[in-house]
């Protein structure tokens, strides 16, 4: 199928299209022979040699103006009734573009789908014959149908139709196998389903609603409400996957045995076992779990074939006896960095930057998600953000990539609920989206920017050869992260070799071992002196010898400012408060996360009026240098520093509230 281009516009919302009642051409009409210049694009088919044509009816030059003002742009064509197989795009010899259709076959499409919504899409899939270009260039059939689809669904979209509305007509219409001329209508289901999908992905909701829902669905009900104080067993073999159901379920309200049975195993299934559960019981335990990813469990009703268990822990049980491994749970808080719960999952990568693209696609895949990483052909951006598709995510899949990428020096991508607003993609590379549109290159404090030491030595080898465990393993850790490969397996001689960084790669940078040393002297490790090995012996380019680093001493006791922890330029500002008035939400989430991890107290709301870029300081109670420690702090992960403004005694002391420090940018 071809690759299609994600198209970017204005939100279009009509309050109504006319419906296509099939009128007969008005009674002022005429006909007329028109001769074809080529053969034209229809719906269904192909229409060739010359046509009968008459004037076409209101209805069909109503919905033909409404597509067109739902794109913007002036209606150029000729519209004609005739007798065509369905609807044609025509160019005429004389250089004359027409749209065709069968006034009977519209009234039999509106009868059969009961939509009138139907013939519009295949008005508009002929005028995206004619707005592509279709007839005057040369392309292959099957991609000029599937473009002139995925135009259909986008303007179906921008008109108000269903996505179910927009499919419709070719649900009733299409050919399940592909002709010379047309493809299968699974490929053109999918076109106009994308069409329709990118027409929607500009309709969502901003940032304000999107807190307004989330806090109303923290207070809705839960699923599990009327099974409140009720006894259920869950015997499930995988620890894992037991556990974090036991938990969710005892969250939910329910009184839960997480014994599991060590007998024969019983096939995976949800039993009800006491005849006062309420009716759906079954239900909504599935849907409950549905909400952190679980798929559904097959409900047994147990109660009429034995004793019921109304007074024990048997008023229902969970059956599960499959090995899960580790990834198919959703044990989200033992773990934040982690993608365990997404495992499998589909994610499109669509970042303009083609290096930390294909970086954040690397990340993904080896944390177990199925990425796509083929970018956007269009040059309108969509707002960076990560846009949740499918309902069967855990709810909190964004947060679990924002936490996972973090681990590597991404800032946060403000998280986007897109399942409401149209048809849910659970079978598709559409699952979840990163847009992000910006050039981090020169300013973000990634991996993969200027800001890294090491980028200059992604996928490298070095060795570290750390005697100290704990030493060795945060070394090995941080340069991982830094993007190089890492032997992280100690030497097993007892003879030690001076602490050094030794280069024994000719094909390295001059300054590599300064870079690690850099890298590295974020982390509060002092440098190793650099001991140049090349001419030493043989090249180690091909191996994990690149780069070697020797510490035989031990840390632990003797150098505790060498551990493995940053320093912190916070710790005396634990527990203060600051407001972080940031207009880029890129950028605010970034320095919010920052600053909380140092241990202060953050307000991230921002406000609505500019001031210049500052720190502010409005507490008496605040050390004197507490600016330049926030800016120091900031300078360190690679953001911009801020000039400093004491206002401590320009009016009253904000000491119990958020404002004891203010952080403004509305660059």
């Amino acid at each position: 199928m071809i690759g299609f281009i994600r198209v970017v516009g204005a939100t279009f919302t009509a309050a109504a299209v006319c419906a296509w009642m099939g009128a007969t051409p008005a009674q002022a009409q005429f006909s007329e022979s028109i001769e074809l210049g080529k053969d034209a694009f229809s719906f269904h088919g192909r229409t060739s040699g010359t046509m009968r044509a008459f004037a076409s009816d209101s209805q069909a030059e109503g919905a033909v103006k409404s597509i067109m003002d739902a794109i913007g742009l002036p209606l150029r064509f000729e519209i004609k009734a005739a007798a065509v197989p369905n609807a044609s795009a025509i160019l005429t010899k004389d250089g004359r573009r027409l749209i065709a259709y069968n006034v009977n076959f519209m009234e039999d499409l509106r009868t059969a789908t009961g939509e009138d919504w139907s013939a519009v899409s295949v008005m508009a899939h002929e005028i995206g014959h004619h707005l592509s270009f279709h007839l005057s260039h040369d392309i292959g059939d099957h991609d000029a149908e599937l473009e002139a689809d995925f135009f259909s669904g986008f303007v179906l979209a921008k008109m108000g139709a269903t996505r179910e509305q927009a499919l419709a007509a070719m649900r009733d219409l299409g050919e399940e196998t592909a002709s010379n001329s047309h493809p299968a209508k699974i490929d053109r289901l999918q076109a106009i389903g994308l069409g329709w999908k990118n027409a929607s992905l500009l309709t969502r909701p901003n940032l304000g609603q999107l807190r307004q829902a989330n806090e109303e669905t923290k207070t809705s009900g839960s699923p599990l409400e009327p099974l409140r104080g009720r006894n259920i067993w869950v015997s499930i073999t995988d620890d894992q996957r037991r556990n974090e159901i036991c938990r969710r379920l005892s969250e939910g309200g329910m009184n839960v045995d997480c014994d599991p049975d060590k007998g024969e195993p019983i096939a995976r299934t949800l039993h009800l076992d006491c005849e006062s559960l309420p009716t759906g019981a079954g239900r909504m335990v599935n849907e409950y779990l549905g909400q952190f990813g679980y798929e559904p469990y097959d409900i047994v009703d147990s109660i009429a074939d034995g004793p019921s268990y109304c007074d024990t822990v048997l008023e229902m049980t969970i059956f599960d006896y499959e090995d899960y491994g580790g990834t198919r749970t959703s044990d989200l808080e033992s773990d934040t960095g982690s993608l365990a719960a997404l495992a499998g999952r589909n994610i499109w990568v669509d970042i303009r930057n083609e290096r930390r693209r294909e970086d954040v696609c690397r990340i993904l895949r080896e944390g177990g998600m199925n990425v796509d990483c083929e970018p956007s052909a269009d040059d309108t951006p969509v707002s960076s953000s990560i846009d949740i598709d499918c309902h069967t995510l855990p709810e909190n899949a964004g947060e679990l990539v924002n936490a996972y990428l973090g681990r590597f020096g991404y800032p946060p991508y403000p998280v986007v609920d897109s399942i409401d607003d149209g048809p849910s993609y659970c079978d598709t590379v559409l699952e979840m989206t990163i847009f992000d549109y910006e050039d981090y290159e020169s300013r973000a404090p990634t991996r993969t920017s200027s800001d890294n030491p090491l980028a200059a030595l992604a996928g490298r080898n070095i060795w570290v050869d750390i005697r100290n465990e704990r030493r060795r393993e945060d070394v090995c850790r941080i340069l991982r992260e830094g993007g190089m490969n890492v032997d992280c397996e100690p030497s097993a001689d007892d003879t030690p070799v001076s602490s050094s960084i030794d280069i024994d790669c000719h094909t390295l940078p001059k300054n590599a071992g300064e870079l690690v040393n850099a890298y590295l002297g974020r982390f509060g490790y002092p440098p190793y002196p650099v001991v140049d090995s090349i001419d030493d012996g043989p090249s180690y380019c091909d191996s994990v010898l690149e780069m070697t680093i020797f510490d035989y001493e031990d840390y632990d006791s003797r150098a505790p400012n060498r551990s493995s922890a940053p320093r912190n330029e916070l710790a005396v500002l634990a527990g203060r408060n600051i407001w972080v008035n940031i207009r880029d939400d890129t950028r605010r989430g970034l320095v919010c996360r920052l600053l909380d991890e140092a241990g202060m107290n953050v307000d991230c709301e921002p406000g609505t009026t500019a001031i210049d870029s500052s720190i502010d300081l409005d507490c008496e109670t605040l050390p004197d240098d507490a600016g330049h420690r926030v800016n120091q702090f900031l300078g360190r992960h690679g953001l911009r520093t801020y000039e400093v403004i004491d206002s401590r005694n320009d009016g009253p002391s904000y000491c119990d509230s958020v404002l004891e420090m203010t952080i403004f940018d509305w660059e």
